[in-house]
């Protein structure tokens, strides 16, 4: 039986299982940083937990070395894998753009990437890449061992937001999935 006008066909699910996958891990992210934030031990009067304390400043109003470095790191990394990303959105898969996927990404993550790649809009033509205009790094973990990296892209003119979670590993800070 053919599916009528309108009507996904079986080629189209394993797409909608990725976007479902993708919502799933953001909502759970999402949550995670929402608990980890509330978090307070017997000592923290504010109300902020462990958590918040990569993200907090000297009193000069600096990050400690360590952290802006750790930063720096995880900017660098995250613009290496939005350069690839950005091209993968948009249908270029070229055997460039996966290495620099592979390299940049968790294994699964990567994988799930790879797995589905972009497909042709039915109008056509891919829309034109974006360009990264802005991006913010915050720590999610008291370890400053995850991290999420937000940040806007402006593609035919709009501004796109976007948000992955990065997370440290042997081979240095990867794209681990999507926070938004």
């Amino acid at each position: 039986m053919r599916p009528s006008r309108g009507m996904s066909d079986a080629s189209e699910v394993p797409a909608a299982r990725v976007v479902l996958f993708v919502l799933a891990s953001a909502l759970l992210i999402a949550t995670a940083i929402a608990f980890s934030r509330g978090a307070s031990g017997p000592d923290e009067p504010s109300g902020l937990g462990a958590a918040s304390e990569p993200r907090a400043a000297s009193q000069s109003g600096e990050l400690p070395a360590s952290l802006a470095r750790a930063k720096s790191e995880v900017e660098t990394a995250a613009r290496l894998f939005l350069a690839a990303f950005l091209r993968y959105e948009v249908g270029e898969l070229t055997p460039g753009v996966r290495r620099a996927l592979v390299a940049t990404t968790t294994p699964p993550f990567g994988r799930q990437l790879l797995s589905a790649p972009a497909r042709r809009p039915p109008a056509g033509a891919f829309p034109p890449r974006a360009e990264l205009r802005r991006i913010d790094v915050a720590f999610i973990s008291p370890e400053a061992t995850l991290a999420t990296v937000e940040g806007t892209a402006v593609r035919a003119g709009f501004a796109e937001e976007f948000g992955f979670v990065f997370a440290l590993s042997p081979r240095g800070w990867l794209a681990s999935g999507a926070s938004r």
